[in-house]
């Protein structure tokens, strides 16, 4: 026990700092025990819930706390292959998988509209598709959000989310397990994304919706005080008491006798 770091308000593994050093120079994230994570971006991972010696895809991963926590909910033990398009981005990668020892992530620099061209179908067993969005969850953090993006910006960014979720739905094993999560509570980028593009992918074109029994909804997370910290493997992840709300939506969609 450590008096600094105290219990988290949502996820199940995340403790708050309320110490008066900066995060950075503790001791316990010097060793590679914490990194920073918001505490509901945890539950993403939680949600989830990969097992040991699985293969899990991280599509859009830097700078890496989802991907992290993943390792950690593994031992680190298994794989971890996490995506991103930018070179400076996936340093940000190596950087934390040398300080947190999270040797089951292996960093690629890769367009993951294109990764069909990488990997074959049902490659992995698990599929996490952080996806990009409007952000407006973490308004609070970003307020420059409410006037740099327009409906042009919108209109690009739900583009992608399909493109992306195109890839996803064909990557995950018929009997694995994508989630697809957001920063963002606008309906175009969630529900709507899940119900027009995301299910009817599963689902094959077909319009029994029985179907979507399969799938679970985890609506918006708020967070009253945010920040918290990813661990490296088999280590609690950890907050920073920011006094920040966050909002973020989590889908999980797991395959039974679709596609993921």
């Amino acid at each position: 026990k450590v008096p600094y770091f105290k219990k988290g308000n949502l996820s199940p593994v995340g403790l708050f700092y309320t110490g008066d050093e900066p995060i950075g120079n503790v001791k316990e994230f010097l060793e590679g025990l914490v990194t920073v994570q918001d505490e509901s971006g945890q539950m993403v991972a939680e949600i989830m819930d990969p097992k040991e010696n699985c293969s899990i895809l991280d599509m859009c991963a830097a700078p890496g706390s989802k991907t992290f926590h993943m390792a950690s909910k593994i031992n680190n033990k298994g794989k971890i292959v996490a995506i991103d398009l930018y070179e400076h981005r996936i340093q940000l990668l190596k950087n934390q998988i040398k300080r947190l020892g999270a040797t089951s992530v292996i960093p690629v620099c890769y367009d993951s509209t294109k990764l069909l061209e990488k990997y074959q179908e049902e490659s992995f067993d698990y599929v996490l598709l952080d996806a990009p969005c409007s952000g407006y969850g973490v308004v609070r953090r970003k307020p420059d959000l409410l006037v740099n993006i327009d409906q042009k910006d919108l209109d690009g960014i739900l583009s992608l989310q399909k493109e992306l979720i195109d890839v996803a739905v064909k990557l995950v094993k018929k009997q694995g397990t994508l989630v697809y999560s957001t920063c963002t509570y606008s309906v175009e980028e969630d529900e709507k994304m899940i119900n027009e593009e995301l299910a009817p992918s599963f689902l094959g074109g077909n319009d029994d919706n029985s179907q979507l029994e399969n799938f679970d909804y985890y609506p918006p997370v708020i967070e009253e005080v945010s920040i918290t910290q990813d661990v490296t493997p088999a280590t609690p992840y950890m907050s920073i008491n920011d006094n920040m709300s966050e909002v973020e939506d989590i889908y999980s969609l797991l395959c039974d006798n679709v596609s993921s």
